[in-house]
């Protein structure tokens, strides 16, 4: 404490701190108090990465404990286990508090991505003198490839069967 009276818990730092306030009188009594300094908070939430929709749960991590866990997705989020499963494709905001004397937050969106699906369609035979077809998957944007190298069009899929030849082809 100063000669002003002002008590700075930045320069005493956390602790318990016992104030007393006395005159220089014979008349006079003593007043104790106690003050306790309590240390600054982070909520400050770790990384998270972009989540695919079938994946696992992740828990999710801040710097200090004791805080509260909170997302606008439904049942997704169970104390800091986010589960994409539950809250589906789509982005999120979650928010981390730790409330007290010293108080804290911190938001940050987690990304869940839509399952892609790679299930090929293609028939079980074709004549070689098919000329041309085309593999095909639900989901757009991958790309192909064939044991036989260069008879697929990596970007459409379309697979040249003559360059191909007789047999066993495997599409990817």
């Amino acid at each position: 404490i100063n000669q002003n009276g002002l008590f700075n818990g930045a320069i005493s730092g956390p602790g318990t701190f016992e104030i007393i306030y006395d005159f220089d009188s014979f008349c006079a009594s003593p007043s104790i108090t106690f003050i306790e300094v309590v240390s600054l908070v982070d909520a400050s939430i770790s990384s998270v990465p972009e989540l695919c929709e079938s994946g696992s749960s992740i828990n999710l991590s801040a710097t200090d404990l004791g805080g509260v866990w909170e997302s606008d997705c439904i049942n997704c989020l169970i104390n800091n286990s986010f589960d994409p499963q539950l809250s589906g494709p789509g982005t999120f905001i979650v928010t981390y508090a730790i409330t007290g004397v010293c108080s804290d937050e911190d938001v940050t969106e987690v990304i869940v991505l839509e399952q892609t699906d790679a299930t090929i369609t293609l028939p079980a035979e074709l004549c070689i003198d098919a000329g041309t077809i085309f593999a095909a998957a639900p989901s757009f944007g991958g790309e192909w490839s064939a044991s036989c190298g260069s008879c697929i069009d990596a970007s459409s899929g379309e697979i040249d069967l003559a360059q191909a030849g007789p047999g066993i082809l495997t599409v990817q």
